[in-house]
């Protein structure tokens, strides 16, 4: 009885948090200016052109915080924290079922191996390229 109270009483509380930060995120999303990433092509991207607003705002004056982008949809850190969160609660499960020791590191591959494993192989291309352009030059 008194642990159920005190289970109620937690949840609405954290119910009344998550309203609350969420009120609070939208506020947020209403006074930032729109990332202008979301809807680019993969050239703009690729050369950082959609920053360009941003770096001739910047030249005029000095940028303020309400000058600066809202984060992408998928880069907000209470996204990134569920991810990682379902991570370590899989490597907790799979630790279990084979008595061993969970591990962080393979909670963090598991929440975001992909997207390491794209950003790795572009990063050797571009290196690769270094590479090659050192070569021709010598010829």
């Amino acid at each position: 009885t008194r642990s159920q109270k005190i289970q109620r009483s937690t949840l609405s509380a954290i119910k009344c948090r998550q309203k609350s930060q969420h009120s609070q995120k939208q506020k947020r999303r209403e006074k930032r200016n729109k990332n202008p990433r979301d809807g680019t092509n993969l050239l703009s991207i690729f050369f950082y052109w959609w920053l360009v607003g941003l770096f001739r705002k910047g030249k005029k004056k000095e940028l303020q915080p309400e000058d600066i982008y809202d984060v992408l949809d998928g880069l907000e850190s209470d996204q990134l924290g569920e991810r990682l969160e379902r991570g370590w609660t899989n490597e907790l499960l799979f630790a279990m079922d084979t008595s061993r020791e969970p591990r962080v590191t393979k909670a963090i591959w598991f929440a975001f191996g992909a997207s390491f494993v794209i950003l790795t192989a572009s990063l050797l291309f571009v290196e690769a390229l270094y590479i090659c352009q050192g070569v021709v030059l010598y010829w």
